[in-house]
């Protein structure tokens, strides 16, 4: 019988995926992590949950304190990107450097033969090889936020909610008397409540610097309270009316300048995009893949140039309200091959 070690986050997913684990023939041990002591947050409600949710199930429950390392890896890694005009993502950091970073290499110093998670998304074996991809359920596929999983590992991943719907979860979940069948799903940002700009001020204890809008020609037109108070893409909340709708399209910290462009001017024919991770063999030379730019966006075509650790992607048609700090994950179908952070748009 193998053993699974089972991230649990305390709510539903996790929860139902412990007792479809234990029904496969699993050997199942729940653990959950201790993330966050700042700001007067932490997550011990959810550990409680999970905790129950074990009991119920006749498992054994283990915590393991990553506060340290999820400050550090996740935290610090978003409060420095706003201050740098970025658009970050945490859930992707956090699958990187700590769902499958350090509590992997836990799971498999421990002695247990595979790690399995809540997430929406399947790894098939074919040809004697691991493939990530999507979730049956394409309105709750988590690939997107998987791509940086290192490739060799999916031989050790289990995912077994890969083929269910949320419908389907939270019915099972009432099904065998959960008391998580109804518990809500986390924000996105799990260590954050409310607003994420007052997190920051709240953190970093400071008000960003305020500083000018400029128009596509580098002109003035007004001022704006603070860089990371915008994202790309934003039209409301300007603060300033230009009697036509605005869109912020470029962000630049090292000038302390928001650019502002008419919805024409929001388009981009590519980007260029860095730590490139990919679940194939990496390309020698263009390949043509369908991306995705943001979690919830439509497939669509590009060229892909890989070059060292980078790639250069170029659409087949322009796209608009790309973010740096946001990833661009490249898709064969239904399977992932690839994905990186986006560094920068190619006008």
């Amino acid at each position: 019988m193998k053993k699974v070690l089972l991230a649990m986050s305390g709510g539903v997913d996790s929860s139902v995926a412990a007792y479809i684990l234990l029904n496969q023939g699993y050997d199942v041990t729940g653990a959950t992590f201790t993330l966050w002591k700042l700001n007067n947050r932490s997550n011990e409600d959810d550990i409680s949950d999970a905790k129950e949710v074990c009991k119920k199930l006749c498992i054994p429950h283990m915590v393991f304190d990553f506060s340290k390392k999820f400050k550090e890896a996740v935290v610090e890694n978003f409060v420095s990107q706003y201050k740098n005009g970025f658009t970050p993502s945490p859930c992707i950091v956090c699958n990187r450097e700590i769902k499958f970073g350090i509590f992997y290499e836990q799971s498999m110093k421990l002695g247990f033969d595979l790690l399995a998670t809540g997430h929406y998304a399947r790894i098939i074996e074919e040809n004697q090889d691991y493939h990530l991809k999507t979730a049956a359920s394409k309105d709750k596929d988590q690939s997107y936020f998987l791509y940086s999983i290192t490739h060799n590992k999916l031989k050790n991943i289990l995912f077994p909610l890969g083929n269910l719907s949320k419908d389907q979860v939270r019915k099972m979940a009432a099904n065998i008397g959960l008391d998580t069948a109804s518990k809500p799903d986390s924000q996105e940002v799990c260590f954050i409540n409310g607003k994420y700009t007052d997190f920051l001020k709240e953190y970093t204890g400071y008000n960003p610097t305020p500083g000018n809008f400029i128009d596509k020609s580098g002109n003035i037109i007004g001022n704006h309270t603070g860089i990371w108070n915008y994202t790309v893409g934003q039209r409301k909340g300007l603060g300033v009316s230009f009697g036509k709708p605005m869109f912020v399209k470029n962000i630049d910290a090292n000038n302390n300048t928001i650019q502002l462009v008419d919805y024409d001017d929001t388009f981009c024919k590519g980007l260029i995009a860095k730590n490139i991770c990919w679940q194939i063999k990496k390309p020698s030379n263009n390949i043509k893949a369908e991306v995705k730019i943001r979690s919830k966006s439509l497939l669509s075509f590009a060229t892909i140039t890989p070059k060292d650790d980078a790639a250069k992607v170029i659409f087949e048609k322009p796209h608009n309200f790309i973010a740096p700090g946001q990833s661009v994950v490249f898709y064969d179908g239904d399977t992932v091959i690839g994905g990186g952070i986006i560094k920068s748009t190619i006008n």
